[in-house]
């Protein structure tokens, strides 16, 4: 309960313009696809390629935009009911980057954040219960989707302290250190 409720805030923080139309869309694809627990190992694979392929398409292209939207509530669609997903919210570590709420693509990062200990969690699912590992995938989740906007634009707008800030520690490999001494 508590996990579809969570999962449902932070669909309506992502999707605030078009809430009401991504909402009905949401629920009609989870109500087609996903009924039974087989249906939604049935779906892994093209969900895990939809997040993947989410983190790399860019935000500034228009064409891309209904795109981006439809891969995002399908694979929340799946997320929010899929019984051997279990998704940890609220850190520190990653609580720092979404805390910053000037930044144009805040809801994005939080998606991006959600998508990528998702697919920690299906590639490693002994991990469900290491919450350093699992936080840090979703941050490297953020630091995917934010290499995509610096690819297009590098200006200092686009730029997020904290995730500089992480991406060199990824670089350094200190990153899961530093989660570790926050958590």
């Amino acid at each position: 309960m508590f996990k579809t409720l969570a999962f449902f805030l932070l669909f309506l923080l992502f999707f605030l313009g078009n809430i009401a139309s991504l909402s009905a869309q949401e629920d009609s694809t989870e109500q087609k696809l996903f009924r039974t627990k087989d249906d939604y190992y049935a779906h892994q694979a093209e969900v895990q390629l939809a997040m993947q392929n989410w983190l790399q398409l860019s935000p500034f292209d228009v064409l891309q935009k209904e795109t981006r939207q439809m891969t995002a509530a399908y694979a929340f669609a799946w997320i929010s009911g899929a019984p051997h997903v279990k998704i940890v919210l609220g850190s520190s570590p990653e609580m720092d980057v979404l805390k910053e709420k000037s930044y144009p693509f805040q809801p994005d990062l939080l998606l991006a954040f959600v998508f990528g200990q998702t697919l920690h969690l299906l590639e490693f699912p002994e991990q469900n219960t290491h919450q350093a590992e699992s936080i840090e995938a979703g941050i490297k989740g953020m630091l995917t989707f934010y290499d995509t906007i610096l690819a297009e634009k590098s200006n200092k707008k686009y730029r997020h302290k904290v995730l500089d800030r992480y991406k060199k520690m990824a670089h350094k490999k200190t990153l899961l250190a530093y989660i570790n001494s926050k958590i």
